[in-house]
């Protein structure tokens, strides 16, 4: 029972350093953004997206140096879908979300067509 409580405490202390270090990502590249005149817009969707996705690629080269090309192609694969269904259910919980017909067919039309190239992609694994 005694070798639980420092996995707890190595636990807890990762959740804050987490934390915080997220908070000094998220305070130095309002900061940088700021300085050159871009809008929190653009920090939102390229400074933090790579910050957020950094991890998710740091797991993938590394299964991929040690030829575990299968859990770099999965933790891609699982990694959009979660973000997928997290978003959208998410709004979901709040509402119908609008949604034009024409951006159904030409979206719809695209992820079909990019699963299927990823599925006859995978074949070959």
């Amino acid at each position: 029972m005694s070798s639980v409580a420092p996995q707890i405490a190595v636990l807890a202390l990762t959740v804050v350093g987490l934390a915080v270090g997220a908070r000094l990502f998220v305070d130095a590249a309002v900061r940088f953004a700021r300085r050159f005149g871009l809008s929190e817009f653009v920090i939102g969707l390229t400074i933090v997206g790579i910050g957020t996705s950094a991890p998710e690629l740091v797991v993938s080269a590394d299964a991929a140096l040690i030829g575990r090309g299968d859990l770099a192609v999965g933790n891609v694969i699982g990694s959009n879908i979660f973000n997928l269904a997290l978003i959208l259910g998410g709004l979901a919980l709040f509402g119908a979300i609008p949604v034009d017909r024409s951006a159904v067919r030409r979206d719809g039309a695209a992820l079909v067509l990019a699963t299927a190239i990823g599925g006859v992609v995978l074949l070959d694994a």
